[in-house]
């Protein structure tokens, strides 16, 4: 069976034209189509500020729950099916309002309940599109999200559970599709190991579109946004930046985890391992190719595209031990486990180690363990820049170029070898935006 995933984010569902917009792409495609949709533009941040109003006992948060159910509202009567979507409207208003209220009693952090609060937004806008999908191109069915896609926690970290997943994907979505070709869900949401209503992360539709892609085994996976697909780099950073019609699984996976904001950093895995051909493309402009990702290949530019992410501290670590003693990296990495910190980059010498961070909540308590066995040096504002190419550590000069590009800009770390598609500088904070243009001019 040929079925396509097609994601919609945020600002491809801001309003009824655009919706509208969404309707007629989807009109156009006659395969099996799994309808990935993210909440409304700006919903899960008026949700996330609910949430943390509570927490803060800052202020009443009716007024913002009022704000979000007449946002949906009007959208619903804009795109005529107010009268099929105003009970859904108002009963999940309804139960956000109650859940805030169990949040508010319970005065501290409720992971169950925070995502259930932040679910709102993706269960409300699925709906309502389904419903504006149904009466203007005839059968289309809703599922809930959270009735298809499984996770598990890990060391903190949510898990998708695949092998239960498909079981209900198989089980419920098939079925339907004997009956119409058109099915919308929800991004974002899942179901943790207790049944409730858990979710993927901020960013998490474009992942759960890779996973139901991967689980249906999918012919495609498209990812439509507000940009005209990947570009060699951050057009807000750099002039002139340039589309890339085609990159590799792991070019890409290297983008988006180092900055580029156009696909969440999980959504290369699923589809990977199944093959599945992923399209990066504008709602805005649907006429336009986009980006495809897919396996390796080679093309003239080793160079691909340049990603960077700030505010980002590095620590330095140096044995104070005798040289060549043992263990010390396990003693090393043992204590940002116990913090659960995640690590980004590494860089190793005999009696040394620096790494990157981005969460600094704990720096002070984990610098305390780190110093009963190591001298220590943390320095806060740096950046990330990553080069990224397939093929980079084989192609002769292409280090030389870089270091030549910004041979007059301080450098604090670097690190090459781990892929073979990235070579990663650290930099101040301030040198970013210029290191990144310099990179650009040079190989763009």
């Amino acid at each position: 069976m040929d079925v396509r995933i097609l994601k919609f984010g945020g600002t491809s569902v801001a309003d009824s034209k655009a919706i509208n917009r969404v309707i007629k792409i989807v009109a156009n495609n006659d395969s099996n189509l799994v309808i990935v949709v993210s909440a409304c533009s700006q919903v899960t941040n008026k949700l996330s500020t609910i949430i943390t109003h509570i927490l803060q006992q800052e202020s009443n948060v009716q007024d913002l729950i009022l704000e979000i159910g007449n946002q949906h509202s009007t959208l619903a009567k804009q795109l005529n099916v107010l009268q099929k979507s105003n009970h859904f409207i108002e009963a999940e208003i309804k139960s956000l309002g109650l859940v805030c209220k169990k949040l508010q009693q319970a005065g501290v952090s409720n992971q169950p309940l925070e995502n259930r609060i932040l679910a709102s937004g993706e269960r409300l806008s699925s709906k309502i599109i389904a419903n504006a999908m149904q009466k203007q191109l005839g059968s289309v069915e809703h599922i809930d999200a959270n009735e298809l896609i499984s996770v598990n926690r890990q060391y903190g970290s949510t898990i998708v559970d695949f092998s239960k997943t498909e079981k209900h994907l198989k089980a419920k979505l098939l079925p339907i599709f004997k009956s119409t070709n058109k099915v919308v869900m929800a991004g974002f949401i899942c179901a943790g190991e207790d049944g409730e209503i858990s979710n993927l992360g901020r960013g998490g539709s474009d992942y759960s579109a890779a996973v139901v892609g991967n689980c249906l085994d999918a012919s495609a996976i498209e990812i439509w946004t507000d940009v005209d697909g990947i570009l060699t780099s951050d057009p807000s950073k750099v002039s002139e930046t340039q589309l890339i019609a085609q990159l590799s699984y792991q070019e890409a996976a290297e983008l988006a985890y180092f900055g580029a904001k156009v696909l969440h950093p999980k959504t290369m895995g699923p589809a990977s391992r199944k093959n599945i051909p992923v399209y990066v493309k504008n709602t805005f402009k649907s006429e336009l190719p986009g980006t495809k990702v897919l396996q390796a290949i080679r093309t003239k530019n080793t160079i691909k595209s340049i990603a960077s992410r700030e505010k980002i501290t590095l620590v330095t670590i140096q044995s104070n031990h005798m040289y060549g003693a043992y263990g010390f990296l396990r003693r090393v990495f043992e204590v940002f486990d116990r913090f659960h910190c995640p690590v980004d980059v590494v860089t190793t010498s005999e009696v040394s180690v620096s790494i990157t961070i981005e969460d600094t909540s704990q720096l002070e308590a984990m610098l305390k363990q780190l110093n009963t066995f190591s001298i220590t040096q943390a320095k806060h504002k740096q950046a990330i820049v990553a080069v990224v190419g397939d093929g980079l550590k084989q192609t002769a000069g292409v280090s030389a170029k870089i270091f030549n590009a910004i041979e007059d800009i301080p450098i604090s770390m670097i690190s090459m070898g781990a892929s073979d598609v990235n070579l990663t500088l650290v930099v101040d904070e301030i040198d970013q935006d210029n290191v990144i243009q310099k990179l650009h001019n040079a190989f763009f």
